[in-house]
């Protein structure tokens, strides 16, 4: 299976980002194209939700996964209204908001909280972290979170003094999986791939810190 990934669009998905993923669906053909969280540029606008919606459903891959970030708080009326949510989400397009799809026999699992920052959205305090990752089924091939794990590409180049802002509960829980790869984003700095215990880490983050298109979807096959 090919898988493509991208992450932290921010409302800025055409353009640049378009024409590399008009150009990997023509030389790749992916079967899987994969959103970690935060399209949203104003996190409760509905057009502009209804906007990306229309844009990702429409790209030419077979299989769309979305799975929210802390700057799309619309949709977390989605997961507190399945009426709405029915509604708002195309037949072509799984949302996955802690629930997994299986796709050519591979289970993904999405989840789109992150510790607590601020006052955004899908947030954990420590607490709630501890109990949340469990639910993370043991049979997870492929994870897709917004946030990263504690260590794993979370570090930020703006605030130096920062350190690791993944989050260590999630990281706990990884260590009990047998992944074949952790999607995710969140933290722009991070952006790459690393090989770590067995599975492969990608931050698809397609922003720079200064909220300019920089970095190339991560096209990879498991």
């Amino acid at each position: 299976m090919k898988i493509v990934h991208i992450s932290d669009t921010h409302g800025l998905h055409g353009h640049m980002l378009e024409e590399w993923l008009f150009e990997i669906s023509e030389k790749e053909c992916p079967d899987v194209i994969v959103h970690s969280g935060d399209f949203m540029q104003k996190s409760m606008n509905w057009e502009s939700a209804i906007e990306f919606i229309d844009w990702y459903a429409n790209l030419p891959f077979k299989n769309k996964i979305l799975v929210p970030g802390n700057h799309d708080c619309f949709l977390q009326k989605l997961s507190e209204n399945s009426q709405l949510r029915k509604e708002f989400t195309p037949s072509n397009l799984h949302l996955l908001i802690d629930e997994a799809v299986i796709i050519d026999d591979i289970k993904f699992y999405g989840s789109p909280y992150t510790p607590a920052f601020m006052n955004w959205c899908f947030m954990l305090d420590k607490t709630q972290q501890r109990v949340h990752w469990e639910s993370i089924p043991q049979d997870t091939a492929i994870l897709i979170t917004h946030g990263p794990a504690y260590g794993v590409l979370d570090q930020t180049s703006v605030a130096s003094n920062a350190g690791h802002l993944g989050c260590p509960f999630l990281k706990k829980r990884i260590q009990e999986l047998k992944l074949k790869a952790h999607l995710f984003g969140h933290i722009h700095g991070g952006y790459g791939k690393l090989d770590i215990n067995g599975y492969s880490a990608f931050n698809g983050s397609s922003l720079s810190e200064g909220y300019q298109v920089t970095n190339r979807p991560h096209v990879f096959t498991i």
